[in-house]
């Protein structure tokens, strides 16, 4: 079976993870693989190489993505001139896109389509892709949604319309999460019953980063307590929130040592420098920055902190963390709550809420034999439902028609 694997890469997050854990963990080894995706992977395909253990064949669309010409259009002096351009424009470069995807598809010849979308509307390629598959007769054609879909935006809202109906039509929806298949039926209407498949992961078989090394490597005293936060550097990850609860337990706990790991623009980079001068956290703090091997690292740290104040579907680190046996306290936004439940698999708090933050770092560092238990009770889940063989498991299913998901 030929796979075409349509996704746009711009910033390595949750969803190129888990593609890589599904290339990986793969059941049928003669089935082929082509992904197809944007000029920006080359980036990123390091990440992939060093993960994913079987050939694959790699293409750059021929399509312009609006966000591509965005890039170029906001570089102009006459700005708003160029916003209106561009969104009178994007329905036409939308049909453009899907016709040149059409003439690559016939080239690849693909048994089947799986489209690798971030949220919802998500890429505009992703969604070119869905009419390309269809006009070419390709099935099944499968879209992922691995965020919580957006409302429709009011100056969008009649052709996105229009579109979200042909892809309820002539697409399969997969969710990562029950979160993001409800509100995709909640905000865009979508009829179709869809189908949840919870992300996976397999911890890597090649020894990790010891925890000496990574003491070492930042400078940190030997007897630290290592809290990560793993997450982009976008405000709505909650940054501010972990700065201020350890500002408040640095007198209680002086061996605690933030390690936060991503990656941002500059102005979200000069943003969390500033957040940790501000408390006084110059030598609390580590700012690590984007690390291809982040779950090595995560695996020696004795806890994981995701204070996210909005929009997360099902995070690929929680998952992570699970499998690793680190324990996780993380906001009850989203679908984090279908992988913990408070005071048994971790902690799950109200977002924003920075006393219950405060009080939940003191409680995981003060106690760790409540930790410990928390680590064996999500162990436990993650074996049971988010192992990287488990998910693959579904979507060779699901794109293979031999169980009841697909019509």
């Amino acid at each position: 079976m030929r796979i075409c694997v349509v996704t746009e890469m711009y910033q390595l997050g949750g969803p190129d993870t888990v593609l890589a854990e599904l290339l990986d963990a793969w059941p049928d080894p003669a089935d082929e693989f082509v992904i197809v995706t944007n000029r920006y992977s080359e980036r990123f395909r390091p990440f992939f190489d060093t993960r994913v253990r079987r050939p694959v064949q790699w293409l750059t669309s021929p399509s312009l993505a609006p966000a591509d010409l965005l890039r170029r259009v906001l570089a102009f002096p006459w700005r708003w001139p160029g916003r209106l351009a561009l969104l009178l424009a994007q329905y036409p470069l939308f049909l453009w896109n899907a016709a040149r995807l059409v003439k690559l598809f016939r080239r690849i010849r693909p048994d089947v389509l799986l489209i690798n979308n971030g949220g919802y509307p998500g890429g505009d390629t992703c969604r070119a892709a869905v009419w390309a598959g269809a006009l070419c007769g390709i099935h099944p054609v499968v879209m992922v949604v691995h965020s919580l879909p957006m409302v429709p935006r009011l100056w969008r809202w009649l052709p996105e319309l229009l579109i979200d109906r042909y892809l309820d039509r002539h697409a399969r929806v997969v969710c990562v999460s029950m979160a993001a298949l409800s509100r995709l039926r909640e905000v865009r209407a979508f009829h179709q019953p869809g189908v949840v498949i919870p992300n996976g992961f397999t911890p890597r078989v090649a020894p990790g980063l010891t925890r000496q090394d990574l003491l070492r490597e930042f400078g940190l005293p030997p007897r630290s307590y290592l809290v990560a936060i793993v997450a982009s550097y976008d405000h709505g990850k909650g940054h501010h929130l972990l700065f201020q609860a350890v500002a408040t337990l640095k007198g209680r706990f002086p061996e605690t040592r933030v390690l936060v790991f991503g990656e941002g623009n500059a102005a979200q980079l000069a943003r969390l420098q500033g957040l940790v001068r501000q408390h006084n956290l110059d030598d609390v703090v580590t700012l690590c920055g984007f690390r291809q091997d982040v779950t090595a690292y995560l695996e020696a740290t004795d806890l994981l902190v995701l204070p996210t104040l909005r929009i997360e579907s099902l995070p690929m680190v929680i998952i992570e963390a699970m499998g690793l046996r680190v324990p996780v306290i993380a906001s009850d936004v989203g679908g984090i709550r279908e992988l913990i439940e408070d005071a048994v698999t971790g902690r799950l708090l109200p977002p924003g809420d920075i006393s219950a933050l405060t009080d939940a770092i003191a409680q995981a560092v003060d106690h760790p034999e409540v930790t410990r238990e928390w680590t064996k009770q999500a162990h436990e889940r993650y074996r049971a439902t988010h192992t990287g063989e488990a998910m693959a498991r579904s979507y060779h299913l699901l794109l293979t028609g031999k169980d009841q998901l697909l019509p």
